[in-house]
């Protein structure tokens, strides 16, 4: 359950403790904590691929629980942080568009999402410089939650030969629900929701060692918390 004695991934958290806690106060901050992962790592760049251009890896979210996430934190899991590695693929097309689908699924959690990327500037400076809205769209089913969650960003970023800063702003908004099975354990969660949104902002780099190979990093705000983002990919 536990992955370097402090992270803990949210396909091993045990979420029945919905049905004890059956209201919004409550949910929010799991709503929070959820909603954070899954519209996170959506980028690591604002340059389009072009076409032919493919990008796939494995995007790795993080976020510090919030400390009022009683759903959670009520299970005396002794971490702080929780995440997801989400596999995400992306593909270049016409206009300056890129075309995102991401999927994750494991012991009865499911994460579906896909998204959109238009590359609004791009200029070199005298490297390539590059600004690009993003917009994404995610979900989660499991049999004691589901969640959905929505989020718009704008991203710059440079590119040089071997590393590639890139910063990200934008907005989230996520709702999360009983699953059936919580539903139907506790028929008051038909009626109740948890919600939240906020801001997102966040900074880091790419780094490629080798041709079409990288790695990346960034440390994100995340609704007033702290959160982290990894991953590595193909990219060409």
């Amino acid at each position: 359950m536990l992955i370097s004695g402090f992270l803990v991934n949210v396909f091993c958290l045990d979420y029945k403790n919905i049905t004890k806690y059956a209201e919004e106060k409550y949910l929010d901050p799991l709503t929070k904590d959820i909603g954070s992962i899954l519209s996170g790592g959506y980028y690591h760049c604002a340059e389009n691929l072009g076409i032919p251009g493919f990008d796939i890896g494995i995007r790795f979210p993080l976020k510090n629980i919030n400390e009022n996430n009683t759903i959670i934190k009520s299970e005396d899991n002794k971490v702080n942080v929780i995440g997801v590695p989400i596999v995400q693929a992306e593909v270049g097309l016409p206009l300056n568009l890129d075309l995102i689908a991401r999927a994750m699924s494991y012991e009865g959690l499911s994460i579906f999402g896909g998204g959109i990327k238009y590359t609004i500037f791009k200029i070199k400076i005298p490297f390539d410089f590059s600004i690009s809205g993003m917009a994404g769209y995610t979900t989660l089913t499991h049999d004691y939650i589901k969640a959905n969650s929505t989020s718009g960003n704008i991203i710059v970023s440079v590119g040089t030969p071997i590393v590639q800063p890139y910063i990200g702003i934008g907005y989230d908004s996520t709702e999360l629900t009983g699953g059936d099975k919580a539903k139907k354990e506790n028929p008051i969660l038909e009626d109740i929701k948890g919600k939240s949104n906020g801001t997102r902002i966040e900074a880091g780099a790419n780094i490629s060692p080798f041709p079409f190979i990288y790695l990346y990093g960034g440390y994100t705000l995340i609704y007033q918390d702290t959160g982290y983002t990894f991953g590595l990919g193909v990219k060409f």
